[in-house]
């Protein structure tokens, strides 16, 4: 089964604070969660943020605590750290009327999905960046986020996940492949008409 495997959502972003930690500051504002639930990647206001992974967007609007946000989901359950589950990745403190994509959607690793702002709970520009592990419920209606009760809503360290290219670097990789296959392709077409014709042995 295939690891799962994220582009860093921000180009030339830099992570300000992992997950976990400053617990107290979450609970002072009446979040029950034992810390920091993502990752806070460091961007101008401005920066475009794009998807992780190829996905379906789930979730595409706002909520009180990370303002403008983003849900995409992995096509096909994969290995998240041992376990069998697809993976949820979250986008939060978007720029209002930024967003790029609705639910329902389908986004290929690298395609924008917003742009970065301080929307919801937030102190600053940043990109919160959340992953959890989720799993079709009863007759695959709804999703049932894994370990939820862990202390993080569910929410994992997605760091050891994050490759280290940005995003946007997928964009290039796949126009570059795609044309690699269009001139194969063309290549392969171009000799069996030569083939046809008996102008080749």
């Amino acid at each position: 089964m295939q690891k799962l495997e994220l582009w860093r959502p921000v180009a030339m972003g830099w992570i300000t604070q992992g997950f976990g930690g400053n617990g107290k500051w979450y609970q002072n504002k009446g979040i029950e969660i034992d810390g920091h639930n993502g990752l806070d990647f460091a961007g101008c206001d401005g920066y475009n943020v794009r998807a992780a992974h190829d996905g379906l967007v789930m979730f595409a609007g706002v909520d009180n605590f990370n303002g403008v946000a983003v849900e995409i989901i992995t096509h096909e359950a994969c290995d998240i750290g041992g376990k069998v589950a697809y993976g949820k990745t979250i986008y939060g403190h978007m720029r209002q009327g930024s967003l790029r994509v609705t639910s329902g959607q389908l986004v290929k690793s690298g395609d924008r999905i917003g742009i970065v702002g301080s929307t919801g709970l937030s102190t600053g520009p940043h990109l919160h960046f959340g992953l959890k592990r989720v799993v079709p419920g009863l007759g695959g209606s709804a999703w049932i986020t894994q370990n939820h009760e862990n202390g993080y809503l569910g929410a994992i360290d997605p760091l050891p996940f994050l490759l280290p290219y940005n995003a946007s670097d997928a964009v290039k990789v796949t126009t570059i492949m795609e044309t690699i296959i269009r001139a194969a392709k063309s290549a392969v077409d171009k000799l069996k008409e030569l083939v046809a014709n008996k102008k080749y042995a």
